[in-house]
């Protein structure tokens, strides 16, 4: 989901607000959202943008399972030791 950056606002010019604070410490639990309508909007101007659009979202960070091969460190070794042993002598 792509989050919000702009914001459509329509206002008389001089009551055109410059700026739009979000207070991002009310999303205290994982998954929390902001969404336009929780957005504090000066009442002079009015959102054009729909009030569902998000505006910001925690998203817990994805990890990586490790997977353990015990078989592959055996499997390079003896990798290593058929390359050396097919190795021909330097001329002399």
């Amino acid at each position: 989901m792509q989050q919000l950056r702009t914001l459509d606002v329509q206002a008389l010019p001089l009551e055109m607000p410059s700026q739009i604070e979000v207070d991002l410490s009310v999303m205290e639990e994982a998954d929390s959202i902001i969404r336009v309508s929780d957005l504090a909007i000066p009442e002079t101007a009015t959102v054009l943008t729909d009030s569902e659009e998000l505006v910001a979202r925690i998203e817990l960070p994805r990890v990586a399972e490790e997977v353990a091969f015990g078989g592959v460190e055996g499997l390079e070794e003896g990798a290593e030791a058929e390359a050396t042993d097919t190795e021909e002598p330097a001329e002399e």
